[in-house]
């Protein structure tokens, strides 16, 4: 860390963010001008985090549910049975507050693509962000470098490379 970033206020980024910067708006925006089926499943997690959190304030953290077969094509009552079943908490939720949720889902899925989209409008200046701040530590050591973009973006959000030269009368120990 540069002691620039070492004396701003909040000086961690969270996992959150740092997960953020890893993410492709391109790859995203191809979904969204595809209309590709799989944009609902944005919702579908948020909600099931939702209701969880509501019903079971003991769970602090939702584990990874990993891939569901197809969950594009389910509706949400059966994506989130088997998304429970995979968490180990099958039967935390019932098939009421499933149904309810599944109305709400249908009535807002966009608008839960529309905020994931707008958060992903922050991925490359927070990934500029990180970069800037691992120049300016290698600077501070007196190191001359440079950020150069090696591959297009839609492969990967980190498509920057890090080029640095250390001269031996210049580094600091």
């Amino acid at each position: 860390m540069s002691r620039f970033a070492a004396c701003q206020p909040t000086q961690q980024a969270s996992f959150d963010l740092l997960e953020l910067a890893c993410h492709a708006k391109e790859i995203y925006l191809k979904k969204l001008q595809e209309n590709d089926a799989k944009l609902k499943l944005h919702c579908y997690r948020a909600l099931l985090e939702r209701l969880l959190k509501d019903s079971h304030p003991e769970l602090t953290k939702v584990g990874k549910i990993g891939q569901i077969k197809h969950a594009e094509h389910l509706p949400f009552t059966q994506y989130a049975t088997l998304a429970l079943q995979k968490l180990g908490l099958d039967g935390a939720l019932s098939a009421d507050q499933l149904s309810a949720a599944s109305t709400e889902c249908a009535d807002t899925w966009k608008q839960v693509v529309a905020f994931y989209g707008l958060r992903l409008l922050l991925a490359p200046i927070v990934e500029s962000l990180l970069l800037c701040d691992r120049m300016m530590f290698l600077q501070e050591q007196g190191i001359c470098c440079d950020s150069v973009p090696v591959f297009d973006p839609v492969l990967s959000p980190r498509n920057h490379v890090l080029i640095a030269v250390k001269h031996q009368d210049n580094v600091t120990s």
